[in-house]
This record gives structure tokens, sequence and C-alpha cells, in this order.
């Protein structure tokens, strides 16, 4: 039976992972930085360990990762994090010499983690994107601004989550807002707002080489924050022009394993516009999996060199993200009891939950204790909430 690692357990996307990779079967350990981690506490975590936190003491978790692999000897390791897998690109030889690690190439995550490279490659596909512009000088700045409207969004080149990101209506909070990006993230992308209204959608995708072994479209009902963040309900989808879109991108970019792809909807023209290339596993990662489309394990298969096949996958399937995701999105709503669908619609047979599984009553707890926890932990408002 084959083990494997898998790290970042603190996020919700992980608790996702090792539920459906140990449902197959599967033997999985899991690491975190933390303790406050739902994924670590699962039914289907055979054992969890505690190590450095990779973006505050590098070497220490690469230490601590290549232990555990020499030691256990997992057929992989699936890192789920941008600071996790930043590292493992850059010592992915030692890395393989004990267990498989099926994440892309360095120049192709790169590119795909570069919002401003990744707009370029869309104009050279003609796939619909935002107005968009990268000035760096003032003569620039005011060159971007006449030739958009506010609102206006500020995008850093390089986040994930919305962090960083800016939507601002007139020039004194651009200009105090734009300042304030530069400094955090260095020169941003000014681009043209789609109206919040306009419909999220994404690609979920596993590809070899740039070609896709499997594939998952899915629409965005609720955020948060309420304009734009991380969905909170999303309904599953067959979306063929977005998917085309995503497999022109990531076959361009010669890509190995999965990302997600994103898309705003133009609620005046109705084309969806390329927001980002999300190049690692995704938030709403569970949904894909109780609509059919089980990423984790497909990517296992992958990286032991099994064949992998579309699976069919259920559309109209709604996933939900209830603590604190939906819960937030409904107390900063100001139409909350106008919503459909309805908050308070907590028992549908189409409906699906991040959080809570029936299989899986140890993570449940996990889930309601560690939300708690963070109330009480500055550092996970300051990713989760205020999205720094």
């Amino acid at each position: 039976m084959s083990k494997i690692l898998v790290t970042d357990c603190w996020t919700r996307k992980t608790l996702s992972a090792v539920r459906s990779l140990g449902r197959e079967g599967l033997i999985v350990d899991a690491v975190s930085h933390t303790r406050i981690a739902p994924g670590i506490y699962s039914s289907f975590v055979r054992q969890y360990f505690i190590v450095p936190d990779p973006k505050k003491d590098p070497e220490g978790y690469l230490r601590s990762i290549l232990e555990l692999l020499q030691r256990e000897q997992y057929a992989c390791i699936m890192p789920f994090e941008e600071s996790s897998i930043e590292l493992f690109l850059n010592a992915r030889a030692q890395i393989e010499q004990y267990a498989r690690l099926p994440i892309p190439s360095a120049k192709a995550y790169h590119a795909a983690n570069n919002k401003w490279e990744v707009l370029q490659l869309a104009k050279k596909l003609n796939i619909p994107m935002p107005q968009s512009h990268r000035p760096e000088t003032p003569a620039e700045v005011d060159e971007a601004l006449n030739a958009l409207q506010f609102p206006i969004i500020i995008k850093p080149v390089s986040s994930s989550g919305s962090r960083g990101i800016k939507k601002v209506t007139n020039r004194q909070q651009f200009d105090k807002d734009y300042a304030e990006v530069v400094k955090a993230y260095g020169y941003p992308i000014i681009q043209e707002c789609i109206d919040w209204q306009g419909e999220g959608c994404g690609v979920g995708i596993l590809a070899q080489d740039g070609d896709i072994l499997a594939n998952f479209s899915y629409k965005r009902l609720r955020e948060f924050p309420v304009q734009g963040g991380p969905s909170t309900l999303r309904e599953s989808t067959a979306d063929d022009e977005t998917k085309l879109y995503a497999a022109n991108l990531l076959k361009e970019l010669n890509w190995d394993g999965v990302a997600m792809v994103e898309f705003k909807r133009d609620p005046v023209t109705k084309v969806p516009k390329l927001m980002e290339i999300n190049p690692r596993f995704w938030g709403s990662l569970d949904l894909s999996y109780v609509a059919g489309v089980n990423f984790p394990y497909l990517l296992y298969l992958f990286a032991t060199g099994q064949q992998v096949m579309q699976p069919i996958y259920k559309t109209g399937t709604i996933g939900r993200w209830l603590l604190p995701g939906d819960l937030a999105h409904f107390l900063g709503n100001p139409n909350r009891f106008k919503m459909e669908p309805s908050f308070f619609n907590f028992i549908n047979d189409n409906t699906y939950y991040d959080d809570f599984k029936k299989d899986d009553i140890k993570g449940n707890i996990a889930t309601v204790l560690c939300t708690i926890a963070m109330v009480f932990d500055p550092e996970i408002w300051k990713i989760g909430v205020f999205r720094k």
C-alpha cells in the first residue's frame, strides 16, 4: 500500500486532499508548521509531523522534510502552498532521491505565478482578458489611468488568495493604495475592473507535458470578501469555453501537474476574461471531489506513472465552505437575508460541505476547534481575513 506525504495541512484544501486520498486506500501522513490545522487530525491521516514554518525558517523546514522522506519512504510528496513549492523547486534533485514530486518545472511554475506574464501569454493566444497595464514611472501611471476608468483594480504581479489586491474608485485613493502595494509587492498591474456581479468561474486541470489528463469547471456563487475573494459557495459546470482557454494556456507552458485557471465573466458581454493561473491546488478543491473528480488521487496516479482517465462528473453540484467562509460572507453582505440560495438552506441533497464529512468525525471536530482557535491567532487574521 502506497504512502503519501501531504504538506501545508493547515489549509482547507489539504483537509479535502487527505480525505480523498485516504478514501482510495492510500496511507496518508500530514505535515504542518502549526497545530491549528484541521487536516492533521483527520481520521484519514495515519500520523502527522510538526515542522518549522517554511516562510520563517526555510532551511529548517526543508531539512525536516528531507529527513521525513528518507526515513518514511513515501511514494510521493504533495506540496500545497507557494512557500513549500518554491523550496521544493530549488531542492528538487534532493527530494526526488526519496519520493516523486509531481509539480511543474521551475520555468513553468514561475511563469504561471507571474500574473503579468500570464496576461502577455493570454494576449498571444487571443484569450480575453481585462485591459491591463504595468507602469513603473509616474508618467506611465498617468498614461495607464487615462486609458482606464474608475473603478480600477491594483493587483500584485505575484500573490495568492486575493492578497494585496485593491479596488479603487478615485485618484486620491489610487495614489494611497498604489504606493502601499508597490512597497509590499513591487510594481503592480493596473487593470480594468470587471463588475463584482460578473460571474467568477474556474477550471481545475491535471496535465502532463501540457496535455490535459483531467479537467473540471465550476462557477462561484458567493465569495469572501463579498466583492472578490476565495469562493464560499460554488457550483460545478460543463464550461467548454473556459476549459479550452485554460487548456491552451497550460499547453503553451508545457505544464505538469495540477493548476486552476480563473476567469470572470463580463456581466455585460458575457465573455469570460482571464484573471490568473493558480499554479497549485485551489481552495475549492472539495467541490471537484464530490462532483466526481478526485484530483489528489489522479495526481498520485500521474506521479507514479499510472494511467489517468478523465472522470465523468456531475454538473449542478454545490460545494459550501461554511466555517468561517460562508458565515463571513453572510455577515459582510448587506443583502444577507435576500441571498439566493439562502444562507439558512443548510440541508440539501445536492449541497456538500468542505468542512464536514460523515466519514471523518475527527476532522469535523478539528475544523470547529481550529476555527475557534484562529480567532485568537493574529497571523491567521492577517492571512485569512485581511488578505495580507
